[in-house]
């Protein structure tokens, strides 16, 4: 524990319940001693008895009451309701499950709506509001079924009680489904290790390899937003936690070395957002993906690879074309001075822990086909050891002036910070696929899943370029006001059916590519106006407008925006075949055509004087990433190549002149190493 830091009953309490959640989630991982839907019962009890108490705490309010005992008295009777009735559908399992699945009794009704109630409680100020209204709105259409005119929309309807039974207490369904199973598996598995390796070094040792790369040139000031995303996207499953987690230094750095503020937070709302495709985490969508899709995780991941590669490209393309006219390289040279040395060997050294982690978590599942729980279960207990005697040793001993003892408190210190953090997010991730799992559940318990998905395939008539557009329209619209993973969720219930006929004509490859097609348009809902929540937190904390800021994200992921409608054109992306190498190849030319078509680069205006000629080189380059990003089924392949060939030799020769030209610069300036 640091000197004079002070822990009250309260918050230890609260680190006692966080401790509880986590042990009980690694009991299951490393026993699995019973039925994962039992197990999920009193997990949700646990997570938001977790989230009551940050009311209890005064972290925030429930039902926006502002006296704190009244907050107090109310977030303790809740949390007392939520423990009950967490313990009581885990006690009552078997008798719900074999003997009253559908009928229940009156404690299995009212402890159910009690769960319900505190779930969408919980969800509406802990985790995300506008999740809630909508699931809200799920619930009352399901209620008022037999009275909607529309006959799409129109359904038998069920009663209250019936609603509230059927989402909670009858337990495969609704709160306690396959969604919370999940969150309670996998997903707090993977969120309980990544917790751990961030507290315990892991975000030291990404911090030390962002500013080791960025030291070795001004130019690549800018570039630490990207690089910093994209390593805190491995274990953050979060567009705006990534923003605040990295944007609170890239964006004032930036705005330092004369980036001004809107690009300085578009490109960090770009960067965030695409945390949510990094593996192993991806946002809880891998798991959900191989859940639905009934394949490995480490195979989900391994398909996410090249088109996270494609992402951080675009994206440092990009920042390279923007950045390069207003980077002063004096104020960066000077910012770089300010930046403490590291030495390769130095996050080498520190990293160990956290790679070593890394490399038997991916070996485990990869090598042994380890289930991702056993696999996190196996790593934790391999790493908690390892890295305690190898800090100490080869870390703290260096580092410090303090003995066995300090480095006992700061040790301490690291696992209470790791417990909070990973009783939190496994709470919260539980309670958010909760509260989804009422929307899935509606949908089910009314059919209209099916209904809407039938409609979709009649109205779109089996053509796929129309399908792929309105899934596209349906997914973001979702976007505006729910999180990427709940887009996804429920976006692929009612997409999933159109595109199998598709997928059973040999059209499409297989439904990964549409599960990717739908999570990555939810994942760039973040920055999709009007609501874009990355680029409204990245904005606040630049101080710059909010419609400045979207307007520049969407420039900046304009062929992000096009990537994911080459799924389908290039499908050999996600459906590995020896042409798999070559798709990548001629998205990735098209990735780096895009953004100087969209910003130029001050090496065209070297090389073509003529102002009209320097618009027709863009607008060429521009047509031509588009045209190999979505016109392949219509082209011959030696037109394809020979148009890959063209716009990347273009591109990559703007680009080389422009690094001649800033080492030119920078000689002259007398920074040049």
């Amino acid at each position: 524990m640091m000197e004079g830091e002070r822990i009250t009953l309260s918050r230890a309490f609260y680190i006692a319940l966080c401790a509880l959640l986590m042990c009980y989630v690694m009991w299951y991982a490393g026993t699995l001693a019973i039925e994962r839907e039992r197990a999920a019962t009193l997990y949700i009890g646990l997570s938001c008895t977790i989230l009551l108490f940050h009311s209890f705490m005064g972290r925030n309010y429930i039902f926006g009451l502002r006296s704190p005992l009244l907050n107090k008295t109310l977030s303790l009777a809740f949390m007392a309701l939520a423990l009950a009735s967490g313990i009581y559908f885990f006690v009552e399992y078997f008798d719900i499950v074999y003997y009253r699945m559908g009928v229940g009794n009156v404690y299995d009704l009212v402890l159910g709506t009690i769960a319900l109630i505190l779930t969408i409680v919980c969800c509406w100020k802990d985790v995300e509001k506008w999740l809630v209204i909508v699931a809200v709105a799920f619930m009352a259409y399901a209620v008022a079924g037999p009275y909607i005119p529309v006959p799409l929309l129109r359904h038998g309807g069920l009663s209250i009680p019936a609603l509230f039974r059927s989402l909670s207490a009858d337990i495969p369904m609704g709160i306690f489904g396959m969604l919370t199973q999940l969150a309670f598996t996998w997903i707090s598995a993977f969120v309980i290790l990544a917790s751990f390796l961030r507290a315990l070094g892991g975000y030291d040792t990404l911090f030390n390899l962002a500013s080791y790369m960025v030291k070795r040139s001004p130019y690549l000031v800018p570039q630490m937003g990207v690089i910093m995303s994209a390593m805190f996207g491995m274990y953050s499953g979060s567009a705006v936690a990534n923003v605040v987690g990295t944007g609170i230094f890239t964006i004032p750095m930036n705005k330092r070395v004369g980036v001004p503020a809107k690009f300085a937070a578009a490109i960090e709302s770009v960067a965030s957002s695409g945390g949510l495709i990094v593996p192993p985490v991806m946002g809880a969508a891998a798991f959900l993906i191989a859940a639905l899709l009934g394949v490995p995780y480490i195979y989900v991941c391994a398909v996410a690879v090249i088109p996270c590669i494609i992402y951080y490209l675009v994206t440092s393309i990009g920042v390279f074309c923007v950045t390069r006219r207003y980077l002063d390289l004096r104020r960066a040279q000077e910012f770089l001075k300010e930046v403490p040395p590291v030495r390769a060997i130095d996050f080498v050294r520190t990293g160990v822990p956290f790679f070593l982690a890394l490399a038997i978590l991916i070996f485990l599942m990869a090598y042994y086909m380890l289930d991702p729980l056993l696999a996190c279960f196996y790593t934790l207990i391999a790493y908690l050891p390892f890295a305690f005697a190898y800090n100490y040793l080869l870390v703290f001993r260096r580092s410090s002036s303090g003995g066995f003892r300090a480095y006992l408190g700061d040790f301490a210190r690291r696992l209470r910070t790791s417990i909070e953090d990973a009783g939190s997010l496994a709470a919260s991730s539980g309670v958010m696929l909760a509260t989804i799992g009422i929307i899935t559940g509606v949908l089910t318990i009314t059919g209209s899943a099916l209904r809407w998905s039938m409609a979709l395939t009649h109205l779109v008539g089996y053509n796929l370029v129309l399908l792929v557009l309105v899934a596209w329209l349906i997914a973001t619209l979702l976007g505006f006001g729910v999180s990427a993973t709940g887009v996804y969720v429920i976006a692929i219930s009612v997409l999933l059916a159109p595109f199998g006929y598709f997928v059973a004509q040999g059209v499409l490859g297989g439904y990964i590519i549409v599960h990717f097609f739908v999570f990555w348009i939810a994942v760039l809902s973040a920055i999709t106006p009007p609501v874009a929540i990355a680029c409204a937190t990245a904005a606040k904390i630049a101080q710059e407008s909010f419609g400045a800021v979207s307007w520049e994200s969407v420039k900046l992921g304009l062929p992000l925006f096009l990537l994911c409608f080459s799924f389908f054109t290039w499908q050999d992306l996600l459906v590995w075949s020896p042409m798999t190498p070559v798709a990548a190849l001629v998205l990735v030319i098209s990735s780096i055509s895009m953004p100087i078509a969209v910003y130029g680069i001050p090496s065209l205006e070297e090389v073509v004087r003529s102002k009209p000629l320097r618009y027709f080189t863009r607008a060429l380059l521009g047509f031509l990433s588009f045209a190999l990003f979505l016109l392949k089924p219509l082209l011959p392949m030696y037109a394809e190549y020979a148009m890959a060939a063209v716009a990347g030799g273009i591109s990559l020769a703007l680009i080389a002149l422009e690094v001649r030209a800033f080492r030119r610069q920078m000689r002259a300036l007398g920074l040049a190493r």
